[in-house]
């Protein structure tokens, strides 16, 4: 996911995302989550299980 879109500035980006043998009709519940500094240079690579998804959360870290 290319973060181009943000504004200036570095944010802390915490990532949910499925885990390794995520599947949507075997394991439905497994997830990882991490952070991590980024920028408008950046993209965020995330693995997506058959059926499933990532959410990010994007917060300022008060550097700009």
């Amino acid at each position: 996911m290319k973060l181009d879109f943000l504004p200036p500035g570095t944010y802390q980006a915490t990532i949910v995302q499925d885990g390794e043998d995520a599947h949507y009709q075997k394991n439905r519940e497994t997830l990882r989550v991490s952070k991590r500094q980024a920028g408008p240079a950046d993209i965020l690579r995330m693995k997506l299980a058959p059926g499933g998804g990532a959410c990010v959360i994007l917060e300022t870290s008060g550097e700009r």
